[in-house]
């Protein structure tokens, strides 16, 4: 075998024997393990590239609807992030909703956008949503990108659908998978790599 990716279930697998055996094993995950090099998505390189495009097409209102829970460090991140490009996000304009509840999202866009000042952009952390978030948008009478303008997370190269047009950007499986291998050969090689490794964001095209 050349290796194991380790892509979910990986705190499930650390208590099985392929946390032990003698091949190249890398994991995705933000957390440190002892027995696999890791790839960590750089999710400050998705925030920048996100809220740089809408602070430049002239947006002031930001709403965000985040995929992590309402104490996670991540969405502190964000508000930290649209400070600095003077985005302003109302009180309640952050939400957050995981991805297996993606059909909330629907009714929640919509409530959004009953708020005033109305959001001028729309920050989707989870392209799970993104369908839903439409739905409701258009449900409210809202027109995209003329009253709001999205940018939603994906995982290229298969955007998942969307009934509004949204600025798309994320991360690439297919550099994940390559340089997955390409790690997997240089440890088959005896080179030593970093315990942790960076996946930047990109625009999709």
């Amino acid at each position: 075998y050349t290796g194991l990716i380790f892509a979910d279930g990986i705190y499930e697998l650390a208590m099985t024997p392929l946390a032990e055996i003698e091949i190249p094993r890398i994991a995705f995950t933000d957390e440190d393990l002892s027995f696999a090099s890791r790839f960590v998505l750089d999710w400050d390189s998705f925030l920048t590239l996100s809220l740089d495009y809408l602070a430049q097409r002239g947006r002031r209102n930001l709403a965000v609807i985040s995929h992590r829970e309402a104490n996670h460090e991540f969405n502190r991140r964000i508000e930290a992030a649209a400070r600095k490009r003077n985005l302003k996000i109302e009180p309640f304009g952050m939400q957050f909703l995981p991805g297996n509840l993606a059909t909330s999202a629907r009714a929640l866009s919509h409530l959004m956008m009953k708020t005033s000042p109305r959001p001028d952009a729309l920050l989707v952390t989870d392209d799970n949503l993104l369908e839903h978030v439409g739905a409701g948008l258009l449900e409210a009478g809202i027109s995209v990108p003329h009253d709001v303008e999205i940018v939603a997370h994906c995982n290229l190269p298969w955007l998942t659908p969307s009934m509004v047009s949204a600025k798309r950007i994320g991360f690439d499986v297919r550099e994940m998978l390559s340089r997955s291998i390409e790690a997997m050969d240089a440890i088959q090689q005896g080179q030593k790599l970093p315990r942790e490794m960076r996946l930047q964001a990109v625009v999709a095209s």
